[in-house]
């Protein structure tokens, strides 16, 4: 198996991308019901605002989840 991290670093926004070989559920990368990734959004959302992204994928037997940030939160309290 493995897994791969990847971080880039665009003009506006900086990307995150972990892949895992294995697959999941692809429901649960959406499903609003699991507590996990609902966090994980919600924190985006609030230090990041609407410039923030979340994303997940399922394919080929690649578990693919990332998000996006603008290089600035949009709130100073999520700075530490």
């Amino acid at each position: 198996g493995f897994v791969r991290l990847e971080i880039r670093s665009g003009h506006v926004n900086i990307t995150v991308r972990v892949s895992n070989s294995g697959e999941c559920d692809s429901a649960r990368l959406t499903d609003s019901s699991g507590i996990g990734l609902t966090n994980v959004r919600r924190r985006l959302e609030l230090c990041y605002g609407a410039e923030s992204l979340f994303e997940g994928s399922v394919e080929g037997g690649v578990t693919t989840v990332g998000f996006a940030l603008p290089h600035r939160p949009a709130l100073a309290l999520c700075r530490s």
